[in-house]
């Protein structure tokens, strides 16, 4: 389960397995999901993450 955070004063969804952020609570899941069954991060989904994206 993804939560709910502030990031750079935005609300924003959080994996709670690698601690990136997205605007969109859909991505935070993907991404909790990858990282939790793979054991590492997907480019494809942390690229549209807070923190790469800006």
């Amino acid at each position: 389960m993804t939560t709910t955070t502030e990031y750079d004063g935005e609300k924003a969804y959080m994996c709670e397995e690698c601690g990136m952020h997205y605007r969109k609570e859909e991505l935070a899941e993907r991404c909790e999901k990858y990282c939790r069954e793979e054991g590492m991060c997907n480019s494809e989904i942390t690229r549209k993450s807070m923190e790469r994206s800006g």
